[in-house]
């Protein structure tokens, strides 16, 4: 079972369940294999559809639970269908990058000077 908090993202194809989750590996990984660091691949996904690209990272996402190459990727995105495959790769990217919460302080108060001998 997929765990959000982890940054997976559960799906089934062919009675099967998968988990997608960009872990530290497979971002180096998709790194590696896209010729591109994490926020161009970022921009990209924002782009729009390119196939070849989506299935690198479907199946960079795919690395830590179930180890699968390239072509068993495409497999499942084919199964699956590539746009609903491209709205899980956004969720799980989504989950590994979360953005800060706007409510939250964007550092640690300083803690107040007290007086001393000094």
């Amino acid at each position: 079972m997929a765990n959000p908090l982890k940054g997976e993202v559960a799906f089934q194809v062919e009675g099967e369940s998968y988990t997608l989750v960009f872990a530290v590996n497979a971002i180096c990984q998709m790194e590696a294999a896209l010729d591109l660091s994490v926020s161009e691949i970022a921009a990209e996904l924002d782009l729009g559809l390119n196939v070849t690209f989506l299935r690198t990272v479907f199946w960079a996402a795919l690395l830590q639970h179930h180890g699968v190459d390239l072509t068993r990727a495409g497999e499942l995105m084919t199964a699956f269908g590539v746009k609903p495959s491209a709205k899980l790769i956004i969720e799980a990217f989504r989950l590994a990058f979360p953005q800060e919460d706007a409510s939250a302080p964007a550092r640690p108060p300083k803690a107040k000077a007290r007086a001393g001998t000094g």
